[in-house]
């Protein structure tokens, strides 16, 4: 089996030219506090109970090696019994590549597996600490495909102080959070399952904090934004509309918010006209 260009000359468990059956194995990744995250369950062995209990007594252990072309980064992670890692932003763009292994710790002489294909049992081979028991799977992930939905960086939330009357934006943090007075709040609550009001909610809160966090992606203190989270996926979808700026200037604010969303002032005025139109519907019936 090669991996990367090496080629293996014992069994490697995801390796057909010695076994009938690999491992099952899912992973899943996601942006979190400004760090790109990697987690799997418990991989599962199948009938490889050889391979299962080495890892259980400490003669293997589950690696990842993880690394960014673009930075250049690269680092190995060992783990225990399935995969939680978590990489800071600022350590990689673009692209991450990773490849999962499961190896051994120590050096085993005469090192057999009865789970092999039937004419490869009766061969025994010499491992050396650090090879390859089993290939898990290379993943590639697309940094500016993870999380890059709006929803993943706006919060509503009430505001703290029980008796304030204004919406407060805030841009502190990776996401843009709306601070609503609370009454405000609880009355968004009972209709944020209405698909109208959902558009309303796009036209009016959303529309404005967009606006404002462009703006200050184009003010003097601009640099304070450039690592928050909400500032690289408004970076993404500016680059997705062939920006040639890193982000849009003043002067591309207005339509570039309403291409991000899909045309929130028409969306509007067709959404009143269509809750109109119901509602001399219902008068007439």
């Amino acid at each position: 089996m090669k991996i990367n260009g090496y080629k293996f000359g014992h069994p490697v468990f995801g390796d057909h030219d010695y076994y009938d059956f690999g491992p099952q194995f899912n992973v899943e990744e996601f942006i979190q506090d400004g760090h790109l995250v990697i987690k799997s369950d418990e991989i599962n062995f199948g009938a490889n109970r050889k391979l299962e209990e080495m890892l259980l007594n400490g003669d293997a252990r589950l690696i990842a090696e993880i690394y960014c072309t673009h930075t250049m980064y690269r680092k190995v992670f060992e783990q225990e019994y399935s995969y939680n890692i978590s990489i800071p932003l600022d350590n990689l763009k673009n692209k991450v590549e990773a490849l999962f292994l499961l190896v051994a710790t120590k050096d085993i002489e005469g090192y057999s597996n009865p789970s092999v294909k039937e004419e490869a049992k009766h061969l025994e081979f010499y491992i050396e600490q650090g090879e390859a028991l089993a290939y898990l799977g290379e993943y590639h992930f697309e940094l500016d495909l993870i999380g890059t939905s709006l929803d993943s960086i706006i919060k509503i939330k009430a505001a703290e102080a029980p008796n304030t009357s204004d919406v407060n934006y805030s841009y502190i943090d990776d996401s843009i959070t709306i601070e609503l007075p609370r009454k405000k709040f609880e009355d968004l609550k009972m209709y944020v399952e209405d698909p109208d009001y959902q558009k309303l909610l796009i036209s009016s809160l959303l529309q404005t904090a967009l606006i404002h966090a462009c703006y200050k992606l184009c003010g003097k203190d601009k640099e304070a934004y450039f690592e928050k989270q909400w500032a690289r996926v408004l970076n993404v979808h500016w680059q997705n509309q062939e920006g040639e700026s890193e982000y849009p200037n003043v002067d591309d604010i207005p339509p570039f918010v309403e291409n991000i969303l899909q045309k929130p002032t028409g969306l509007l005025l067709d959404t009143l006209a269509e809750m109109e139109n119901r509602y001399k519907n219902n008068d007439i019936e």
